[in-house]
């Protein structure tokens, strides 16, 4: 329904409320319009008798008649509201005017492509980072799937005027890289799951031995945003292998994506953080401390549960137990010097330009989706009670 039939049914609402509200010292509240679950219910429900029959002391279903009596009897409604019912303890149920649904059709056929669109978000950046898969293998159906979630995400917030950036974080670092290097090195020296000498750890996937193929055939990879890799063919260079099989994986996670029609305009390598020295700025860096407080007091540590780093409530300060692997240096000019940020699959964060507040990550703004979640839900992160107090750098 257009904002503007809402607006005028709640301003029936009103204008039924002020004499009933007239000698106490109950002011007319705001009125909330739901669509029903059961559409059978009407278009539009109102739960204001059963809000206010407490603070009035009265019977919400009486009270609820006497507001679809005044409603009924305002000439405003001709149009507008074709039927009010009652329903339950006080439910307020109506049913819209056929030539108000109407209408909505003429607005669509009248913007086309710009019917929705709004300028609501204009000034504010937003971050939208999604599938993020790790490039230790091909992407799979859950990966399709916050693809599309993460995509129509950005999708709508653009609609409504936000700048967004769709970013791909890359975990290109770490234990899980090191074993695809040392599954490739293994399949490129003639070992095959199963044989003796095959690592325990390694990837089983056909996907290994073809990598393991044209690196040794000196072929040549490129991923979006990054140089071109040809492989070495030095079995003993571990270092080339990792680098060839990453950007192989990358590659082959491209074609799937753009076939999706899935694009992004950022991606970031958790390797970056090594190469350009962040890791280590942040580990020598005296600011790396955190200050806990009692359950009382309004600072929590930022995101990272008690038990991931094992602090108590009567701790009273600690040094931060790094981990670089989760580690990832911001270019939206953090407050803090380091965050242990979950790492859901599309996540997104919203700021005002002239604030100095992280617009990456921020758990106070941040808006997730969740692996598990069948629909976009704004989430204030509640889930780790604890925020970290770090010194100014």
């Amino acid at each position: 329904m257009p904002a503007q039939h809402k607006a005028q049914i709640a301003s029936l609402f009103s204008q039924a409320l002020t004499p009933l509200l007239a000698g106490t010292d109950v002011p007319v509240p705001v009125i909330t319009l739901e669509r029903p679950r059961d559409p059978t219910h009407g278009d539009i429900a109102c739960n204001i008798a059963m809000q206010l029959a407490k603070p009035l002391k009265k019977n919400p279903r009486e009270l609820a008649q006497a507001i679809v009596d005044a409603v009924l009897a305002n000439p405003a409604r001709v149009g507008l509201i074709d039927a009010i019912e009652l329903a339950g303890p006080g439910f307020i149920n109506l049913r819209v005017a056929r030539a108000i649904k109407q209408s909505i059709i003429k607005r669509v056929l009248q913007d086309a492509a710009c019917y929705g669109k709004t300028n609501d978000g204009a000034g504010h950046q937003v971050l939208v980072e999604f599938v993020s898969a790790n490039p230790t293998g091909p992407l799979h159906v859950g990966h399709g799937r916050q693809g599309a979630l993460g995509d129509a995400m950005s999708a709508l917030l653009e609609a409504q005027g936000y700048a967004v950036l769709r970013e791909f974080y890359y975990n290109d670092a770490g234990v899980q890289i090191a074993t695809l290097a040392a599954s490739v090195q293994a399949r490129a020296q003639g070992k095959k799951p199963g044989d003796a000498a095959w690592p325990e750890s390694a990837y089983n996937g056909d996907y290994i031995a073809d990598i393991a193929a044209d690196f040794l055939a000196k072929k040549t990879v490129s991923a979006a945003n990054g140089e071109p890799v040809t492989g070495s063919g030095d079995l003993n260079d571990i270092e080339s292998i990792r680098r060839f099989a990453v950007t192989y994986l990358r590659h082959e996670q491209d074609l799937d994506l753009q076939a999706f029609g899935v694009r992004f305009d950022n991606y970031y390598l958790e390797s970056s953080l090594y190469t350009e020295g962040k890791v280590a700025a942040t580990v020598a860096a005296p600011s790396a401390r955190v200050a806990i407080r009692s359950p009382s007091s309004p600072a929590c540590a930022h995101r990272a549960p008690r038990q991931a780093m094992g602090i108590s409530d009567s701790a009273s300060a600690l040094v931060l137990q790094q981990e670089p692997r989760h580690a990832r240096g911001s270019e939206l000019a953090p407050p803090w010097p380091y965050s242990r940020p979950c790492r859901p699959s599309a996540r997104v964060a919203i700021r005002s330009p002239p604030s100095t507040a992280c617009a990456h990550r921020a758990p106070r703004q941040a808006m997730r989706i969740s692996d598990s979640a069948s629909a976009l839900v704004r989430q204030l992160e509640p889930r780790h009670a604890r925020e970290s107090e770090l010194s100014p750098p």
